[in-house]
């Protein structure tokens, strides 16, 4: 028998010396990587990468590997998941049945088009004068975050919504997704036709208030959306919504004297402003009162039960989407918009309906937060999203609001505040929030 070949032995093992150093290399590349960054959201995606596509990326909270139903991740409770219910999810289930109508019912999650592609992948949905343009802008500026034309498209307000419902009030959900957004997210500006991980987002404040009337049409026409809102201090969102009007009055002012036109609304001898409405100077008292009493004549408000007997109940439900359905003696309808927890119900009730989480599918951030720790908010959000973090670079100086018409009186903030804390401590209670984010604690006013 012949002795081995050493040199033989040795030429091969060298062989494998460059396939092993490259093995070596990639595991160090990658572990390198993934410390880089140790925020919670690093180890999200090392747990579950970013999705290759935007079609997946709408589909991950829905589908798992061998299609069926898959987890919804929760924000609130760090890798706490919660199941999808595939029989509410469907189009068979009792959301669609009873609010929805399409040729096509197993098109209602997965279009054959590219339609869902360029839709929002989440909507901004108020509170109205609670930070809505800042946080607007903040989202546009991420790299995979895009919008329509426009900030407010206006497009699921009850009014606009009309033309899309069937004589029986189901929402012709094709004719929606053909023709409403095919202006406002025109093609070439789409997500997929630039980034394959961005996201589009639409911000119409409107849409919280009207949590009964528009989120029908919403969660037929999107329904796998997610929800962004922001809250702010009742009293003091309410109060700037009256001088947003009047604002708004005084430019058109001025916009008549400087083309030679007589204008009807002069101001105060202290050089304040009313609300002109009618004919008449309003001062925020007067609208206030206005409102109040649209709330009392839907029900919302009542003298004859108990505040404790009455929150929650299919009455105060009732009451409320009356409240949106009425013709309002003014459409600012200030203390309303302010009753946050009546509105939050209503769309956690329809994210319910679809089976899904409202924790997870929900998000609500507050003006307070956007102003003193507005990083934070923004990663919170971002995080929520599951988009890469990013050092927000827009100051939010858009947040700051000059008032045109007499300061409040303190009397008036005293019988605002006592009227809605019951609301707001519906809301904590609803939110989980504790010392710290609510409005009427020394933390929050001496921040």
């Amino acid at each position: 028998m012949s002795p081995p070949n050493r040199s033989k032995q040795k030429q091969t093992l060298w062989m494998y010396v460059p396939i092993l150093a490259m093995v070596l290399l990639v595991v160090v590349f990658t572990s390198l990587i993934l410390k880089m960054d140790n925020s919670p959201l690093a180890i999200r995606w090392q747990q579950q990468p970013p999705p290759k596509d935007l079609s997946t990326l709408y589909d991950s909270y829905i589908m798992d590997d061998d299609g069926g139903g898959g987890e919804l991740y929760n924000s609130h409770n760090d890798f706490h998941y919660n199941e999808v219910d595939d029989d509410m999810i469907n189009s068979n289930g009792p959301f669609f049945d009873q609010y929805c109508q399409m040729e096509h019912p197993e098109e209602w999650m997965n279009p054959s088009d590219d339609w869902k592609s360029r839709t929002p992948y989440f909507l901004l949905i108020g509170a109205k004068k609670a930070g809505t343009t800042t946080l607007y802008t903040w989202l546009r500026h991420h790299p995979q975050i895009v919008g329509g034309i426009k900030k407010e498209l206006l497009y699921f307000l009850p009014n606009q919504f009309d033309r899309y419902s069937e004589d029986g009030g189901k929402v012709q959900v094709s004719k929606v997704r053909q023709d409403l957004y095919r202006n406002e997210f025109p093609v070439d500006t789409t997500p997929t036709r630039h980034n394959l991980h961005a996201i589009a987002l639409e911000a119409t404040p409107g849409y919280a208030l009207f949590s009964t009337l528009s989120r029908i049409p919403i969660f037929c026409s999107l329904p796998w959306v997610k929800l962004l809102m922001t809250v702010r201090d009742p009293i003091d969102r309410c109060y700037s919504n009256y001088n947003f009007y009047v604002d708004f009055q005084v430019k058109n002012r001025n916009k008549k004297k400087n083309q030679g036109l007589k204008s009807s609304q002069p101001m105060n001898r202290n050089g304040t402003v009313s609300l002109l409405w009618k004919g008449q100077h309003l001062s925020f008292e007067d609208v206030v009162e206005l409102d109040l009493a649209d709330l009392q004549k839907a029900g919302v408000i009542q003298n004859d039960i108990s505040f404790e007997q009455f929150a929650g109940s299919p009455e105060e439900q009732e009451a409320w989407t009356k409240y949106q359905e009425m013709e309002t003696a003014m459409d600012i309808r200030c203390m309303g918009r302010s009753l946050y927890v009546l509105q939050l119900l209503e769309w956690q009730r329809g994210l319910r309906e679809l089976g899904r989480d409202p924790h997870s599918e929900l998000l609500v951030v507050r003006n307070e937060d956007m102003k003193h720790d507005a990083q934070s908010v923004y990663e919170e959000i971002l995080w929520w999203l599951e988009l890469p973090p990013q050092e927000l670079e827009v100051v939010p100086d858009k947040m700051v609001t000059t008032y045109r018409s007499p300061p409040m009186r303190p009397e008036t903030r005293q019988r605002l505040e006592e009227f809605v804390e019951p609301y707001n401590q519906r809301l904590y209670r609803l939110l989980g929030w504790d010392e710290t984010k609510r409005w009427n604690s020394k933390v929050v006013k001496e921040s």
